[in-house]
């Protein structure tokens, strides 16, 4: 177990914004976590966790302008939880964005840099 300091703080109401802290005694591995809550509660925060983590990158997905149910799916079949991949570089970035101009907006965006 690891003594951790955890806060928070509500946004509306007569405490909002002043930050509470307390101190808890966080398991630091799964054995010891399904020792002190039970396999049932461990697996369904996990389940819970999962799910969200899921949803977030299926969106990632989602916002690809290539993006099909398929491409999603497969993406999908091949995530792991936690799992990061890498994002674009700032060239990929800048090639994405120039393509989205006309020929006359990237025309005059390249000239104002010549």
């Amino acid at each position: 177990m690891s003594l951790q300091e955890i806060s928070a703080q509500v946004t509306k109401g007569t405490r909002a914004n002043v930050p509470y802290t307390v101190k808890y005694d966080v398991p630091e591995t799964v054995n010891e976590a399904i020792t002190r809550y039970g396999e049932e509660i461990v697996y369904s925060r996990f389940a819970a966790s999962f799910v969200i983590d899921l949803q977030a990158f299926m969106r990632g997905q989602i916002q690809k302008d290539e993006a099909t149910p398929e491409s999603v799916q497969l993406a999908v079949t091949e995530w792991k939880p936690g799992m990061k991949k890498r994002g674009k570089s700032v060239v990929e970035k800048l090639q994405d964005m120039l393509a989205s101009l006309s020929d006359e907006e990237r025309a005059a965006l390249l000239a104002e840099f010549a």
